[in-house]
C-alpha cells in the first residue's frame, strides 16, 4: 500500500543521516630518480629456496584446482536449486491462497484475502502468480460485500498493491471490473472501506488517460466531492484531494 506519510518520513530520516567524512590522502612521496649508470639489471637467476619450493608442490596441484572450480559451479546450481523450489513454495501458497478467497467460507475468506494482502506488500511480490493463478474475479467479489466491511478493505488493499505494479496488471484490473465496483465502495458507511478505495483508484486512474477516462464514466466524481462536504479524517482528506 503507498504511502506518502512513509516518504516524508523518510525524508526527514535522510535529512537527519550525518554525512561521513572522508578518508584524508596519504602525503606524496616522490622516488628517487635513478641514473642511467645506476640503474641495475634485474637478476633471473633462480634463488635456490624458490627452486626447491617448486620442486616440492604437488604434481597433482593442477587436479586440486579443477576440483575446487568444479565445487564452486555445484554450489551456484545448488543455489539455482533453491531459487526454483522457492518460487514453487510461493506458487503453491498462492494457489491455496486463491483456492481459499473463492470459498463460501466468510472467514476461510476473510483469513485468505489478508495473506494475499500481506504477500503483495512484500518487496518483491508476486503479482504475476496471483493474477494468473485468477485472483481478480473473486477480489472484485470480495469488495462488493457490504455485509463484511473487513473483507472489502482487505480485498481493495491487495487490489491497491496489485495496481502499484506495471501497467499490464492495471489492464487485468479493469478487465476484471475493479473500477466501477471501487467507485461504489465510495459511498460506503464505513470510513476504513472509503479510504482504501481512494487508494485504490489513484493507482488505477494514475496509470493514464484511459483509466481515468473509466473511472469517469463509472461516476467518480460526484462520489469524492461528496466526500470533500462531509465530515472525515484528515488522512481520508488527504488521499481525496490526491
Amino acid at each position: 500500500k503507498p504511502a506518502q506519510e512513509d516518504h516524508d518520513e523518510k525524508e526527514e530520516q535522510e535529512a537527519t543521516i550525518t554525512p561521513q567524512k572522508k578518508h584524508s590522502p596519504l602525503p606524496h612521496v616522490e622516488e628517487p630518480t635513478l641514473r642511467p649508470q645506476d640503474r641495475q639489471p634485474p637478476d633471473t637467476t633462480d634463488n635456490p629456496q624458490d627452486v626447491e619450493a617448486r620442486e616440492s608442490l604437488p604434481a597433482d596441484d593442477g587436479k586440486v584446482k579443477k576440483e575446487n572450480e568444479e565445487a564452486v559451479g555445484e554450489e551456484e546450481a545448488g543455489e539455482e536449486e533453491d531459487v526454483e523450489e522457492e518460487e514453487d513454495d510461493i506458487s503453491d501458497e498462492v494457489d491455496d491462497i486463491v483456492e481459499g478467497i473463492r470459498s463460501g467460507d466468510r472467514r476461510r475468506q476473510l483469513a485468505n484475502t489478508e495473506k494475499a494482502r500481506v504477500l503483495l506488500s512484500s518487496d518483491k511480490p508476486p503479482i504475476s502468480q496471483f493474477i494468473n493463478a485468477g485472483i481478480l474475479p473473486p477480489l472484485v467479489e470480495c469488495m462488493g460485500k457490504s455485509e463484511n466491511p473487513e473483507l472489502q478493505v482487505e480485498a481493495a488493499w491487495a487490489v491497491t498493491n496489485i495496481a502499484s505494479g506495471p501497467s499490464q496488471y492495471t489492464r487485468a484490473l479493469v478487465d476484471a471490473g475493479a473500477v466501477g465496483v471501487l467507485v461504489r465502495l465510495l459511498s460506503s458507511p464505513d470510513v476504513a472501506v472509503k479510504e482504501q478505495a481512494v487508494w485504490a483508484l489513484g493507482n488505477i486512474v494514475g496509470d493514464g488517460a484511459e483509466y481515468r477516462d473509466r473511472a469517469l464514466k463509472e461516476g467518480i466524481v460526484r462520489p469524492l466531492v461528496n466526500l470533500l462536504h462531509t465530515t472525515m479524517p484528515l488522512a481520508l482528506r488527504r488521499q481525496v484531494c490526491w
